[in-house]
């Protein structure tokens, strides 16, 4: 079920792309540091031998994808204001194509804009 909701609504919806990942809940958006330093502290307590890791095989964006996506939350209005013209001139082209996905293509390029960032 997990896997079915990961590949499909995450993907048609993709207001912010840093949270659409395996394993992310989108109704729990973050935690207070002191919440999640208590999760690992009990964590570390429970399985002493065990990883915490950021990302796995089964991420769709790696981690420094995430954080580039993630930075989107911190400039609502700038963000905004961007893909508003960019899905307007995709809309200009081809207009078959829904909003959801135009916004998609939009967070990505962001990914693929940044400095130094390897074009994968």
């Amino acid at each position: 079920m997990a896997k079915a909701v990961e590949d499909t609504a995450f993907y048609r919806y993709g207001r912010l792309l840093s949270r659409n990942d395996v394993g992310f809940d989108p109704a729990a958006f973050t935690l207070p540091i002191e919440a999640f330093h208590a999760a690992m502290a009990e964590r570390a307590a429970r399985w002493p031998r065990a990883m915490l890791a950021s990302a796995t095989h089964d991420h769709k964006r790696g981690e420094d994808v995430r954080a580039r996506l993630a930075v989107l939350s911190e400039i609502p209005v700038r963000w905004r204001e961007t893909v508003t013209g960019w899905v307007a001139a995709a809309a200009a082209i081809d207009d078959a194509v829904d909003a959801g996905r135009r916004l998609y293509a939009a967070a990505d390029a962001v990914r693929r804009l940044a400095r130094g960032a390897p074009d994968r």
